[in-house]
């Protein structure tokens, strides 16, 4: 749900960690269809088991704190950041067990969010959002396109400012960006209200940026779609 758009099922984890070099999780052997992926009926007949080593265990144990470094890390270098809470609560993992140490995040720049929502003269690209309080922007935000645990640059090119909706949105992958730059909705999205706040943009245009050199790179659109969005984009 959080990354790749294909499609995903419960025993992807189980083929992925039966696989790894890494000497950190053990899996139970069943038997594996050609390409090594374990069969899901049987999987699941069978109540596959899999957990981490011993030792790795017992170093969470000895060291709490290390749960959270563990995590952390995991975050920073494959999720954006408006994700990391929403991933914390769906696996039931409550930081702050320990006391943490710096660990080396992946460096941002400080100039990103100011500079993206001053080409996007500080509203919405979606939906025109602009709310400010004391002349500051509330609830404005800069989001990578192609995201920066992926290697996106924090360049204007790859970068859009969003409300924190549809910020949220766009990194789940509910929208996205064809190749026109017009806003595309996943059939995935119900609800009520949710369809009110991803329905009425579909198929518009973004409000583009103060200069055509600032508009969002095919490069990482395309990336955006192929790897986030969940649906079919349709030239």
């Amino acid at each position: 749900m959080y990354w790749q758009a294909c499609a995903a099922k419960k025993v992807y984890p189980y083929n992925r960690l039966a696989n790894d070099k890494s000497k950190v999780w053990w899996v139970e052997d069943h038997k594996r269809d050609a390409s090594g992926n374990l069969y899901i009926t049987e999987a699941r007949d069978k109540h596959l088991q899999a957990g981490f080593l011993d030792d790795i265990l017992k170093a969470f144990e000895q060291s709490p704190k290390l749960i959270d470094l563990v995590a952390i890390n995991i975050l920073e270098r494959n999720f954006p950041p408006s994700l990391h809470a929403d991933i914390l609560e769906a696996v039931e993992l409550f930081l702050g067990q320990g006391e943490l140490e710096p660990i080396e995040r992946q460096k941002r720049d400080p100039k990103f969010r100011n500079i993206i929502l001053a080409a996007y003269y500080e509203q919405c690209a979606i939906c025109h959002y602009d709310l400010k309080m004391n002349g500051m922007s509330v609830a404005l935000e800069a989001a990578h396109i192609k995201m920066h645990a992926a290697g996106g640059p924090d360049m204007v090119t790859n970068g859009l400012a969003l409300c924190s909706t549809h910020h949220k949105l766009f990194d789940l992958g509910a929208v996205t960006l064809d190749g026109q730059l017009n806003i595309r909705v996943s059939e995935r999205v119900v609800g009520d209200w949710g369809r009110r706040l991803t329905d009425e943009f579909h198929g518009k245009p973004i409000a583009m940026p103060r200069q055509d050199s600032m508009s969002p790179e095919r490069e990482f659109t395309e990336w955006h779609n192929d790897q986030i969005f969940k649906g079919v984009v349709a030239e």
